[in-house]
């Protein structure tokens, strides 16, 4: 399978604060649909990590590390 042909993507997120997270989008790679998707994703997970640690505060800005075809990462593992 081909890079641009992957549905399922695993994307790391840098947070500001130096942790590191991984989201799963599932879609075609087309730049407005990918940016609004893995920020409604990364705004889930920073939710998730304020109800683990509520001293992280509301708003956390992000950075996109990757996106890797997450049929690519299971045929590694």
């Amino acid at each position: 399978m081909s890079v641009l042909q992957a549905k399922k993507w695993l994307v790391a997120l840098r947070w500001a604060d130096g942790e590191r997270s991984t989201v799963v989008y599932e879609g075609p790679l087309w730049i407005g649909k990918v940016t609004q998707a893995v920020h409604v994703l990364a705004q889930a997970e920073h939710l998730r990590r304020r109800q683990a640690e509520p001293e992280l505060p509301v708003h956390l800005e992000y950075e996109i590390r990757s996106f890797t075809p997450a049929q690519e990462c299971s045929e590694r593992g």
